[in-house]
This record gives C-alpha cells, sequence and structure tokens, in this order.
C-alpha cells in the first residue's frame, strides 16, 4: 500500500496474465467499468482490493469481496477485456498476426517468452549466413584456379586466394560479434534508488505498522507495568542495612530475567513480519541494512519506554537508593538491557 502511493503507473499481473497496466488512479475506474466495484467501506485500502481481486485458487466469501473475480474464466476474460482495450488505444503491434497471439490460451509471459527466442534466432541466422559465404568464395576460387592451370593440374590459384578468404572470414565474425553485441541488454545498477529512498521508505511502513496496532504497543507497555507492580509488591520498601542484600540481589536477578526473556513473549510478530521481509528481498526491493536500521529506529522509542516504566515502578516500590542520579543511571541500565536483549530476539528469528 505504502509503495503503490509513491507511483504513478501500476502494472497489475495475475497468473502471467496482464490484468491492468497505466495511471494509478485508472485502476478503480477500469475494473468498474467491468462490473467489480469498489467500496472503501468493504474493502479498505484501493490497491488491497484490486491485489485481491484478481487473486484466485481460494475462497472468496461475497460479504467480504463482494463481486469479484472466483476462478480462471473470468481472469482470462478480464485479462483479455484490457489486452483489447489497451492495444486498440495505444496502438501495440500484436506479436503475431492479430490479436488471438497476446490473448490466446497462452499467457502473456509465454508469449514475451516467445518473443525473446524469435530476437535470438537472429544469432543463428547470422552465422548460417556467414558460414555459406565462405563456402561460396572457396569454391569461387577453386573453380578460377584450376580452369587458369588445368594443362599443369597446379594448386597456385589456390593458395593465392586462400589469405584473402581467411581475411574475408575473419571480417565477418567480427561483424557477427558486434551484431550480437547489439542484441546484449544494457548493464544496469543493481538498485535503481538510493539507500536514503530504501531507509524511508522501510521506516515510514514500520512507523505506520505501529501506529495502526495502538493496542498491541499499549499492551506491551501495560504487561511491563503489572509485572513490575507485582515484582514492587514481593519486595516492598525493602530496609537499608545490611539484612536487605539477599533480597535486593534476588531482584536485580529476577530484573535481569525479565528484560532477557520479554521480547520472546512477542516473537510472534517478529516471525510474522519474517515472510514479508523474505518476499520483499528475493524481489530486490531494498537493501537488508536499510530494512534493518529501520526497522530498529522505529521500535527503539517504544522499547525504551517500555522499559522505564517497568524500571521507575520497580525503584519506587522497592526503596532503592535515593537520588535522581541513581535513578537515570537504573534506568539507563534497564533501557540498555532491553534494546539488547530485542535485538538478540530480532538476529534470532
Amino acid at each position: 500500500t505504502h509503495y503503490c502511493s509513491l507511483c504513478l503507473q501500476v502494472t497489475l499481473l495475475s497468473t502471467g496474465r496482464l490484468m491492468f497496466h497505466g495511471a494509478r488512479d485508472d485502476l478503480v475506474p477500469w475494473f468498474g467499468h467491468l462490473g467489480y466495484n469498489y467500496d472503501p467501506s468493504l474493502h479498505g485500502v484501493a490497491s488491497d482490493w484490486a491485489l485481491d481481486l484478481v487473486a484466485i485458487g481460494f475462497h472468496k466469501p461475497k460479504r467480504f469481496y463482494g463481486h469479484t473475480i472466483t476462478n480462471a474464466e473470468e481472469l482470462t476474460r478480464a485479462s483479455n477485456d484490457f489486452v483489447s482495450s489497451y492495444t486498440s488505444l495505444s496502438g501495440v503491434i500484436f506479436f503475431a498476426g492479430d490479436s488471438s497471439s497476446m490473448i490466446g490460451s497462452k499467457s502473456l509471459g509465454q508469449k514475451m517468452q516467445a518473443r525473446m527466442n524469435k530476437v535470438v534466432g537472429i544469432k543463428s541466422n547470422l552465422t548460417s549466413v556467414t558460414s555459406s559465404t565462405l563456402v561460396h568464395r572457396v569454391s569461387v576460387s577453386a573453380g578460377s584456379s584450376s580452369s587458369r592451370n588445368s594443362g599443369t593440374g597446379s594448386l597456385d590459384g589456390e593458395v593465392t586466394e586462400l589469405p584473402q578468404i581467411v581475411h574475408d572470414s575473419g571480417r565477418d565474425k567480427k561483424k557477427q560479434r558486434a551484431s550480437a553485441d547489439d542484441l546484449k541488454p544494457a548493464q544496469q545498477s543493481k538498485w535503481s534508488t538510493s539507500w536514503w529512498r530504501h531507509f524511508t521508505s522501510c521506516y515510514g511502513r514500520e512507523v505506520l505498522v505501529i501506529t495502526r496496532n495502538p493496542a498491541d504497543v499499549a499492551g506491551r507497555t501495560m504487561t511491563f507495568a503489572w509485572v513490575a507492580i507485582l515484582m514492587g509488591i514481593l519486595y516492598y520498601n525493602m530496609p537499608d542495612d545490611a539484612t536487605s542484600i539477599r533480597g535486593r540481589l534476588n531482584m536485580a536477578f529476577n530484573n535481569l530475567v525479565f528484560f532477557c526473556l520479554m521480547p520472546y513473549v512477542s516473537m510472534s510478530l517478529y516471525c510474522a513480519d519474517k515472510k514479508f521481509y523474505v518476499a520483499d528481498a528475493s524481489a530486490k526491493l531494498y537493501r537488508s541494512h536499510a530494512y534493518y536500521i529501520a526497522k530498529v529506529l522505529a521500535i527503539t522509542p517504544f522499547q525504551v519506554i517500555s522499559a522505564l516504566v517497568f524500571c521507575f515502578t520497580v525503584y519506587g516500590m522497592t526503596g532503592l537508593r535515593p537520588g535522581a542520579r541513581f535513578v537515570l543511571e537504573y534506568g539507563t541500565i534497564s533501557a540498555l538491557l532491553q534494546l539488547i536483549a530485542v535485538q538478540v530476539c530480532v538476529v534470532m528469528h
């Protein structure tokens, strides 16, 4: 959804067939023209609705999807309608002689592969033409030499013509290599956009995911709060003398265990995000380190807030050493411990 909002032109494919190609704002009106109407209150975001519309192979309840494409026949019909309309308006030449070559039983990807095979066939034609030219020159050379030396049976004429033939064949090979080089695609860089663009896009997506689900963030913060209250009750108002050493050591150990194990409670959130990252990384949408840095910067403020809620609650209820300096030191150590534990969890998943 975020990436679609950044694009002016969109291309929609399904099972190798072209469903739409053009301006992003024309996507919804086109499918509405085919009878598949978009309802924001039912379908949500238009880009998500379009992806669900052309996806087949699973059950689509009408109360959730409305009037939608449900089988391969409807999908093929919608693809054929768009291809016919697009080619008639833009003047695109079909691969073969008629429209059936593009919207027949084969998918568009198969048609493109057939087209590339025809282009690659030019290279083999160049080779055959060069070979036939060389054979023709050799035969002409041999015929002329035999006519001049028929009485003596000498082969001097053939020997004098061979350097020219070799020279010509070398020239033909150079032309062949030049023609083959012209058919090779131009070298392109691995990434079409900058690192900063990848970072800002990933960061915006992570912030959007967090802010769209405030209950998740509030739930994790409340978990830190009630565990801190429980620990504060267990070690409430410990004395300042040496009799509280055992209790203070137990509390410090429990704090350490809590911060190390708490990130694994939300492990399902990281695992759920993994499948999207694998798909995006396979498509080379962004750099891996840009994604990692963006994710860390997006979740760090919320992790720090949860850690501070825990440590300040425990610090006040257990009666630890008073003073702003000591409170800040305890809060800093707790926040760093929480961030380290979260990063270990992220790397492990």
